[in-house]
């Protein structure tokens, strides 16, 4: 394939970046998974001239067997907040990019002692934020989802900020967008090498 100009960037800088230059920044990015193709859209309605190069198709890789659960549990404090941004982030993409999530929120519970704990401990890295969970009794969790058929119940709590989305459809929404804004996305295309000219990535 022809050479094609591009500059590594990264996403939480561009956008500041594109819109102090002249000529729009040309950015690379290598994976049209959800996360490449995420990127992909941010850059391109940052103002940023995108290439996407995908090795075979779009999602084919980790994004198709992912569970897909947005959620913010986490032990380290500083990675939740992050989560948590992430998952504001998703409520806030979903409705304009048709994103199709499913915000229905988390129900988690244990049938014995041991699994009690671990489900209380879990609801505990929520704890510190406006986000808590809530606690269930066993009847309440029943009534959460009729269906549900849970069996002995020790613990139990909801979560009502978490969400579910289908990965490939979200990368392909992803795509779709940052290709209306004038992104080209390549595939097949595995990128092999990159090409420097000092300080910048030259082509690929």
């Amino acid at each position: 394939m022809r050479r094609r100009e591009v500059l590594c960037g990264v996403a939480g800088l561009v956008a500041a970046r594109t819109f102090a230059r002249a000529r729009p920044l040309k950015v690379g990015v290598v994976g049209g998974g959800i996360v490449g193709a995420c990127i992909a859209s941010t850059l391109a309605q940052a103002g940023a001239k995108v290439t996407l190069f995908e090795k075979s198709g779009p999602a084919l890789g980790a994004t198709q067997n992912s569970f897909a659960w947005v959620n913010a549990f986490d032990d380290d404090s500083h990675y939740r907040a992050l989560r948590l941004q992430s998952l504001f982030a998703y409520r806030d993409l979903d409705g304009p990019l048709r994103l199709g999530m499913t915000w229905g929120g988390y129900a988690n519970w244990a049938a014995d002692a041991a699994g009690a704990e671990a489900v209380r401990s879990n609801a505990r890295q929520l704890a510190d934020t406006p986000y808590a969970v809530r606690s269930l009794a066993p009847d309440e969790l029943a009534a959460l989802s009729p269906a549900l058929q849970p069996g002995p119940v020790a613990a139990a709590f909801y979560s009502a900020i978490d969400g579910h989305l289908d990965p490939v459809r979200v990368t392909r929404r992803f795509l779709d967008h940052a290709a209306g804004l004038g992104a080209v996305v390549v595939y097949p295309c595995e990128v092999q090498a990159l090409e420097f000219r000092r300080p910048h990535v030259n082509g690929v």
